[in-house]
């Protein structure tokens, strides 16, 4: 018996081209879509992590039976109010200026999610999580960027200069126990319209020179600190 049956969706349009004649019941609706890149417009991010929530949140609107949403955000954007959406045209060129595109997108995402779902009645729950690693047994990771690949080009030493510095806090989660806690959500009922922050507070202040020295690496050095790095 398959376990997990795939659909392709589109995300840049509104229904996300699923034929919900052809599925079984949905009773919960997991999304962590997202896009990252260096370089990204406010267009792309806006496409990518504002109208594709936003367009999950319709979605879950229109299955036959109430489905509890569970939405990907993040510790630094989440907490959003949202009072404030539609954000104007004036707040995200501010705000699109100050944080960047990708991290931007995600708090104005934030903020359309929370609204979407008050207007349509969605059963809504909000995850921030902190920065997520691999495994917490193996430590095994197929992540192709976020901290994994910065620990890996700092002990190949092609890490040339780090954002942030000694003080900088990195609280981290590991893959399994975020999705654990994720899927236990929809069975409780107090969890509707409640946003969790998932990290430690306790996370100890971690130099980069700590990570090479519990790697196999022995010539790599160090690379420049930029402390006013975004």
């Amino acid at each position: 018996m398959e376990l997990v049956e795939t659909v392709d969706v589109d995300f840049g349009v509104d229904g996300l081209g699923i034929d919900l004649a052809g599925l079984p019941q949905i009773s919960e609706v997991y999304n962590v879509t997202g896009a990252y890149r260096f370089g990204m417009s406010a267009e792309e991010a806006r496409a990518a992590n504002v109208h594709s929530a936003r367009r999950v949140v319709e979605l879950t609107a229109t299955l036959a039976a109430p489905a509890r949403l569970v939405h990907l955000s993040g510790y630094r954007v989440g907490g959003q109010d949202p009072e404030s959406a539609p954000w104007s045209l004036q707040r995200r060129t501010a705000e699109y200026a100050r944080l960047g595109a990708y991290e931007a997108s995600k708090a104005e995402s934030d903020a359309v999610v929370q609204a979407t779902a008050r207007q349509f009645g969605v059963p809504l729950t909000v995850v921030n999580p902190s920065t997520v690693i691999g495994d917490s047994v193996t430590g095994e990771s197929d992540q192709i960027q976020g901290l994994a690949t910065t620990v890996l080009d700092l002990i190949a030493g092609r890490l040339r200069a780090i954002p942030g510095g000694a003080q900088t806090f990195v609280p981290v989660v590991t893959v399994d126990h975020l999705a654990r806690f994720m899927a236990l959500l929809p069975r409780l009922e107090e969890t509707a319209g409640a946003s969790y922050w998932i990290l430690d507070d306790d996370t100890p202040l971690q130099r980069w020179s700590d990570y090479l020295a519990h790697s196999d690496a022995t010539s790599a050095r160090t690379p420049a600190s930029t402390d006013n790095a975004g």
